[in-house]
């Protein structure tokens, strides 16, 4: 008789890895980073992309802040700098985070993906950078510069 309680608890006892919110389960530690850079032979088949390397990286917390702050970073053809914007991420649905960047620049979403890789998706309105010189905006209802898979890794810029 014992025996059929002792599995709903070793069940529960589960839970609290499992339930992970979208933040803690794409950004376990403030080292967790992601990011693509494009091969040559990727960018000639996509000639319209002006994105060549992506990286994203968490900003120092604001203490008291309960969103999560991301640096954004995008190198481009043609540019010879690169491009920095910053969100601000709050949990959207069980595994996807929703970031609006800093000064009104656009947005982004992102989803947990297989094998620890993020899904990054511009917004509607797009997502603008700025570099030194410049500024650089990613279309967000055109162009290839939309959907960015990026992988883990320990290089955090």
């Amino acid at each position: 008789m014992h025996r059929f309680w002792m599995l709903p608890i070793a069940a529960l006892a589960a839970l609290p890895a499992a339930a992970q919110n979208p933040r803690q389960q794409m950004f376990p530690t403030e080292n967790s980073c992601y990011a693509r850079a494009y091969s040559a032979a990727h960018l000639a088949s996509h000639p319209v992309q002006q994105v060549t390397t992506i990286a994203l990286t968490p900003e120092r917390q604001i203490s008291g802040e309960d969103r999560l702050l991301l640096r954004l970073s995008v190198t481009m053809r043609g540019a010879r700098e690169t491009y920095i914007g910053v969100g601000y991420c709050e949990d959207a649905g069980a595994n996807a985070l929703t970031c609006g960047m800093e000064g009104d620049a656009g947005g982004f979403t992102l989803a947990a993906a297989k094998a620890g890789a993020v899904t990054l998706r511009v917004g509607r309105n797009g997502v603008s950078f700025e570099g030194n010189a410049d500024f650089r905006t990613l279309e967000g209802q055109s162009g290839d510069d939309r959907v960015f898979l990026l992988r883990p890794t320990d290089q955090c810029q």
